[in-house]
């Protein structure tokens, strides 16, 4: 079977332009499914939940040009110490809100969200192996 990339190739001949045809279909197909898994994802995960992964992966991705995907390959150990690290962060963060001083609250929550997906991340992998 010959797959078409429809931009750079013609099809020949009738049997090879319904071969294209019926991939294209099948390609629109897997996007309007992907499309309403989407949606269905949408609409089933609160919206506060969402707002919040939506925040963390912006964190995320803030880190990627020095980081990267490192985490997924991190001993889980060094992820649980950070975690700690991010939790005194946010602790501390609290007190100074108490104390009205400058903070940083929301960041630290976010940083400690993502350490706990990460680390989350990798101990599921492991149990997988």
């Amino acid at each position: 079977m010959c797959y078409y990339n429809v931009r750079m190739c013609k099809p020949s001949n009738p049997e090879e332009l319904q071969e294209a045809l019926h991939q294209i279909r099948e390609l629109r197909r897997q996007d309007e499914k992907k499309m309403r898994d989407s949606l269905w994802m949408t609409e089933f995960i609160r919206p506060e939940i969402l707002e919040f992964a939506f925040q963390m992966e912006l964190t995320m991705r803030r880190n990627d040009k020095e980081k990267g995907d490192s985490w997924k390959t991190c001993d889980p150990l060094v992820l649980c110490e950070k975690l700690e690290e991010e939790s005194e962060e946010v602790s501390k963060e609290i007190y100074q809100r108490i104390f009205q001083r400058e903070n940083t609250l929301d960041t630290e929550l976010l940083d400690l969200g993502c350490c706990g997906m990460m680390l989350w991340n990798r101990v599921k992998k492991k149990e997988e192996e």
